[in-house]
């Protein structure tokens, strides 16, 4: 949305380019914490001695 924005020039560049830092943050920060989950879940896997979708039957 701030890219066909900045093309209709309803937004400056400076604004632009803040909106795609923070869209960048955030798309960093959900990919590591997705990481860490599955680093979790593996674990729990390990330490149970079972797969957790077995577990769903």
């Amino acid at each position: 949305m701030g890219e066909l924005k900045l093309r209709e020039n309803q937004l400056s560049l400076t604004d632009y380019t803040r909106l795609a830092e923070i869209n960048s943050l955030a798309r960093d920060r959900y990919y590591n914490a997705y990481a860490d989950f599955m680093t979790a879940y593996k674990n729990l896997e390990i330490l149970l001695g079972i797969k957790l979708s077995m577990l769903k039957r």
